[in-house]
C-alpha cells in the first residue's frame, strides 16, 4: 500500500484536507492518506517524527494557501514548509495545488505580519521549485484534481517498472481514451472537463463523480486490488 502524504495548514485548508483525504482514502487499498490527522501521540519530538513520515511516503500532495502555520519550536521555519523540504531532499513525488492568489478568509484566521510576508515568500518558492502545479478554487475541484495527479503518477511508476522488467510481453493494453497517440499517458477526463468548461464557467465536482473517477481506474485494470479481487470487496 502506498502512502500519500497530505500537507498544508489547518485553519484555513480544513475543508480541502477533509475531502481529499476521503478521496485517496477510496484508493484503498492501493494508496491511503497519511498527515497530520494521523500523528496522535508520539515519542519523538514533533518535528522529527513529521520529517520521518514524510520521508516513509511515496507521494506528497501539498495544497498551498495563505496561511503560514505552526512553526515548531527553535526553527523559523513552518511544519508545512518543513515538510516541503524534506519531500524534495528525498526526491519523492510531489504534487502542488495552489489556491488563488487573491483570496478573502475571515479575519480571525489572519496571521500576524511576519507570518504573512513568510507564506508570501514559500509560495514564491514553491512556485520557482519546477514542479508541476495547478489552481484550484474548490475543495471538490482539488480532490479531483488530487486523484487524478495519484492516477498520473500511478502510470508514470507502473511505465517505469515495465519498460525495466525483463518480460517478454505483457497482455495488458491501456484503453485508447488513456494516452495520446504517441502512447503517452493523458488524465482521460481531460476532453470531459473541457466540454463542462464550455457549458459554464465553474466546475462543481460532486462527491459522486469522484467515486466514478476511481471506479474507471479499477474497471479498466488501470489500478488493481491488491488482493485480487474487485475493488471494495474482501475476499
Amino acid at each position: 500500500m502506498k502512502k500519500v502524504f497530505v500537507s498544508s495548514t489547518s485553519r484555513d485548508l480544513h475543508e480541502y484536507r477533509e475531502i481529499v483525504i476521503k478521496a485517496i482514502d477510496k484508493l484503498k487499498p492501493n494508496f491511503i492518506s497519511i498527515g497530520m490527522e494521523n500523528f496522535g501521540a508520539r515519542s519523538l519530538i514533533a518535528k522529527e517524527y513529521d520529517e520521518q513520515i514524510v520521508r516513509d511516503c511515496q507521494i506528497f500532495i501539498i495544497l498551498v494557501g495563505h496561511l503560514y502555520g505552526q512553526i515548531p519550536e527553535s526553527n523559523e521555519k513552518s511544519y508545512t514548509e518543513l515538510e516541503f523540504d524534506k519531500a524534495q531532499e528525498f526526491n519523492i513525488p510531489t504534487l502542488v495545488f495552489f489556491l488563488p492568489d487573491e483570496i478573502s478568509f475571515p479575519n480571525n484566521l489572519r496571521e500576524d505580519d511576519i507570518k504573512n510576508s513568510k507564506q508570501k515568500e514559500f509560495r514564491e518558492k514553491v512556485r520557482n521549485s519546477h514542479l508541476i502545479n495547478q489552481s484550484i478554487n474548490s475543495p471538490q475541484e482539488c480532490a479531483k484534481e488530487v486523484i487524478i495527479g495519484i492516477f498520473n503518477e500511478h502510470m508514470r511508476v507502473k511505465n517505469i517498472e515495465l519498460n525495466h522488467s525483463q518480460s517478454v510481453q505483457t497482455n495488458v493494453a491501456l484503453p485508447n481514451e488513456f494516452t495520446n497517440i504517441d502512447g503517452s499517458i493523458t488524465p482521460f477526463l481531460d476532453q470531459k472537463i473541457e466540454r463542462a468548461k464550455s457549458n459554464s464557467d465553474e466546475i462543481i465536482l460532486q462527491e459522486e463523480e469522484i467515486d466514478g473517477l476511481i471506479e474507471s481506474f479499477y474497471k479498466n485494470d488501470l489500478i488493481k486490488d491488491n488482493k485480487g479481487g474487485e475493488h471494495g470487496k474482501t475476499a
